[in-house]
């Protein structure tokens, strides 16, 4: 075998490792050319941006402000209201039960408000309550309700200001003994209807002022809820005790006021953020929406919070302060206007699209977009530290695209390289599947699936943390958000090196998974082991195999009923047997004895069967003359025996006449064909002389001809007889080449074209385009293509269409003719095949019945399969042979 160096285990190593080192280097590289300058610029012909606001990441960056911009003030409609001279207004006054109905942030008038007022720097406090609070409802005798700290209630009650109704009739030291026990149950009670006892309350004078009074339930949020002082300055308790629109409703204003507070506390978070990022002097991104059909204006810069002067002298941010130009930003899609300038990387429409969300999120048709950044960068924020960090990495993109592609080719050509060579060695010829290879074939393409997958997460692992940490959080150095930031790396070495794992885990998975397919290819069982597949074949062949069992069985019992009710009844009798024999020693004698005899009669039956089937074997491999010795057997063996037989005896008999009768009609056709060939000679050289002859008479002109047309078709059968002569006695020789299949069938489709013109019949090709190579004999072949050709063209429906197609598959060649035959075929396509038999019944036509029959002896011969099919009157022959390889 000869060895070839590019595929050997040296070298298939370094082309992995090689194509491991490539991928991580492109995988890396690809990643940080994203976040640096945008996908566009991995096209090494592309002019790398000079300046960061010339890069697509500049434009998304201005893009993902305006979106978070546009949100902020979404979930923050009352910014404004929030706002007073640039800080937050906490002593801003919110009437709790307005703000729970609407949502809403209503200015405050004492003469409509009704008490239930906070002021916002109450209400987001967060610290939990200094007190805890244990409140006592007593139900007046009027309805209304008092509420009571509990302390004070109890020392009222010990100190005889109040008296439980209960005990107010009774001597004074029998209700002094009694009052722990009913302060007690009043402290466990939480509702009017868990106890049946009466909790009615009088003063001291023995008048009733309380009808019944239980305990309010208890948690810290209550409990800060009721150390908050209102607006007006009172306490809550007092406000409910005072104010008859909220007395009975303590409960009620608790959930009222948890659900403002939250709101608010989200509101004021988000006004913070909104400030903290994109208030004025806090980024250097400048915006301005203007909502035309609210005639209202969003703005971080304070010149332009007039809705007349920010519509009219918008494009003043074109420039900053210095005369210098912005990077700008004007989206009117209203105005059919989209204005970008030195902000480079992004097509229109993208801008359309956030011009768009932002229009639906502010609930507007008109709407007005403005953003501009100040290129000089004056403040530290997320444009100022992409810009810094541009500046150094440019001068090295160009670099590290070329070094990105060129990994990238690297690995390309190792893949292609492995593809060719992978399941090949220099060991062994063939493909060479290795242990990994024999599991289910979901498993290498899961692999590669995973691959991907880890490829991705590596690049999403960078692009969060670039997205998130510069998002406008971290700056680059300098005063951002009243605090200081030291400068921090785009992405930290933990995050790279993360990243390097996952690209290099999912390139060992690609590379066990892709290789393992292409070697599943190549020797062809990537379908096949499938294991799903598997299993589902394993199951239907399992059912079908027990149903099969089961028919089987079914039909074997009634077929051989006899035989098995003998052998039912013996073990009938061998399990009576044995279940008797605890009765008494007679019937383990019994079982004993049937026992052996039992076993006597199977190695007897045993014995005898073995025989029968030692002559079946015999004369099935041919020694028909064999006979088995009956003389010992017995039943049913020995019937048996005598039937083979004498079975062999009617094949022998049957072989010798067959031998003898094909003998005989071989001699006959070869001598009868050898004595028609020279009359028939003469017949036609005089034929040929008196057509020399100058004959005037039209009529004797036309026996000529006639003569002519009978001899040569008698010539013809003759050559058909002695050639179908031969190949059944096997006296030809072949000539094997490797033949061009599609070749031949075009040769012999020209040589019929006009037999087929002369009948109408439209022959319909479909060949490939490429040669295919088959083992048979030229002349040979052309004749059993000539054959199937001129039967077409004889008894093929006249004005039809005779289709001709070749298929292949990886080893066999299969050539079809079909037409639709002139006469009804009432015949089966087995008795076509046979000698002298004609698809014309009434043997009109030309013909001598042997075309077919010498079609597929040849065919046989050869190495092929000669087939017909019929289906009413479709006529298809079939020829198949096995392809050679090039």
């Amino acid at each position: 075998m000869e060895k070839k160096w590019y595929r050997a285990s040296f070298v298939k190593g370094v082309l992995i490792v090689s194509a491991y080192i490539s991928l991580i280097i492109g995988v890396m590289g690809f990643t940080w050319i994203i976040l640096y300058a945008g996908l566009e610029y991995m096209n090494p012909a592309e002019e790398i941006p000079r300046r960061y606001n010339e890069t697509r990441q500049f434009s998304k960056n201005m893009y993902d402000a305006l979106y978070e911009i546009g949100e902020e003030i979404f979930q923050s409609q009352d910014i404004q209201e929030l706002d007073k001279d640039g800080e937050l207004n906490e002593d801003l006054v919110v009437d709790i039960e307005k703000f729970y109905s609407d949502g809403k942030i209503s200015s405050y008038r004492e003469e409509e408000e009704s008490g239930f007022v906070y002021r916002l720097k109450d209400i987001i406090k967060t610290e939990t309550a200094k007190k805890q609070y244990s409140i006592v409802v007593c139900k007046k005798v009027d309805g209304s309700y008092a509420y009571e700290e509990w302390e004070n209630i109890r020392w009222k009650f010990i100190s005889g200001e109040l008296v439980f109704a209960e005990l107010a009739n009774i001597d004074k030291d029998s209700a002094e003994a009694d009052l722990e026990l009913f302060l007690y149950n009043l402290r466990s009670r939480y509702s009017t209807y868990e106890h049946d006892d009466y909790f009615g309350i009088c003063d001291k004078n023995g008048a009733l002022l309380y009808t019944d009074c239980w305990m309010m339930t208890e948690s810290a949020d209550f409990d800060m809820f009721l150390s908050l002082k209102t607006a007006d300055g009172k306490g809550l308790l007092e406000l409910v005790n005072e104010n008859i629109y909220w007395n009975g409703r303590l409960a009620e204003m608790q959930e009222m006021f948890a659900y403002a507070q939250d709101q608010l506390q989200n509101r004021v978070s988000n006004y913070e953020i909104y400030k903290r990022k994109w208030s004025e002097k806090s980024s250097n991104l400048t915006f301005i929406i203007i909502d035309e059909e609210r005639r209202k204006v969003y703005t971080n810069d304070s010149g332009y919070k007039e809705y007349e002067f920010a519509a009219n002298n918008y494009k003043d941010l074109m420039k900053n302060s210095s005369g210098k130009d912005n990077a700008y930003v004007f989206l009117d899609l209203k105005g059919n206007e989209v204005n970008v300038r030195r902000a480079g990387g992004w097509k229109p429409e993208k801008w359309q699209y956030l011009y768009e969300y932002l229009s639906s999120l502010l609930d507007t048709r008109r709407l007005k977009v403005i953003a501009a950044v100040d290129l000089e960068y004056p403040i530290a924020d997320s444009f100022y530290a992409r810009e810094k960090i541009y500046e150094k990495i440019q001068p090295n993109l160009k670099g590290l695209i070329c070094l990105s592609w060129f990994g990238f080719l690297v690995f390309l050509l190792c893949i292609i390289w492995l593809t060719a060579v992978s399941g090949r060695s220099n060991a062994q010829e063939g493909v060479k599947l290795n242990i990994v290879d024999r599991l289910f074939t979901e498993v290498p393409v899961c692999g590669i699936i995973g691959a991907f997958i880890l490829i991705i997460m590596g690049i999403e692992v960078s692009y969060s943390e670039w997205h998130h940490g510069y998002g406008g959080w971290i700056g680059y150095g300098g005063v951002f958000g009243n605090q200081y930031y030291e400068a921090l790396p785009i992405v930290k070495e933990e995050t790279i090196f993360l990243n390097i794992l996952a690209v290099a885990c999912g390139a060992v998975l690609f590379f066990y998974g892709y290789l393992s397919c292409v070697r599943k290819l190549k020797a062809g069982v990537f379908f096949n082991k499938f294991g799903i597949w598997c299993f589902v074949k394993f199951i239907m062949k399992a059912i079908f195999r027990g149903w099969k069992f089961l028919l089987k069985s079914i039909d074997e019992f009634w077929k051989y009923r006899s035989l098995m009710t003998k052998v039912i009844l013996l073990f009938s009798v061998f399990i009576i047997l044995n279940l008797l024999v605890a009765i008494t020693p007679l019937f383990h004698l019994m079982s004993a004895a049937f026992s052996v005899f039992l076993l006597v009669v199977l190695l007897k039956y045993i014995y005898d069967k073995q025989k029968v089937l030692e002559g079946i074997e015999q004369i099935a491999s041919g020694n028909v003359e064999y006979k088995i010795p009956a003389e010992n057997l017995e039943g049913d063996n020995k019937k048996m025996a005598e039937s083979i037989n004498m079975i062999g005896e009617g094949l022998q008999n049957a072989v010798e006449q067959s031998l003898k009768s094909e003998r005989l009609k071989t001699d006959l056709i070869t001598n009868v064909s050898h004595d028609i060939k020279t009359p028939l000679t003469s017949i036609i050289n005089y034929v040929d002389l008196l057509k020399r002859e100058n004959i005037e008479n039209p009529k004797i002109k036309g026996y000529i001809e006639v003569l002519e047309a009978k001899a040569q078709r008698l010539k013809s059968l003759t050559e058909d007889v002695v050639e179908a002569s031969k190949i059944s006695s096997g006296n030809i020789n072949l000539e094997m080449l490797d033949l061009n299949m599609v070749e031949m069938i075009l040769q012999t489709a020209g040589e019929f074209s006009e037999k087929f013109e002369a009948r109408n019949l439209k022959l319909v090709s479909t060949l490939p385009d490429h040669p295919i190579l088959i083992h048979a004999d030229g002349k040979r072949m052309w004749r059993v293509l000539a054959n199937i050709y001129n039967n077409a063209a004889k008894y093929a429906m006249e004005h039809t269409r005779i289709y001709a197609d070749i298929e292949e598959t990886e080893t066999t060649v299969t050539f079809l003719l079909k037409n639709i035959s002139e006469q009804a075929l009432n015949i089966s396509a087995d008795e076509l095949t046979e000698r002298f038999i004609r698809g014309d019944n009434s043997r009109s036509t030309e013909g001598s019945g042997l075309g077919l029959s010498i079609a597929k002896s040849l065919t046989q011969k050869q190495g092929g399969e000669f087939d017909l099919y019929l289906d009413g009157d479709l006529f298809k022959v079939i020829i198949t042979f096995p392809k050679v390889k090039k």
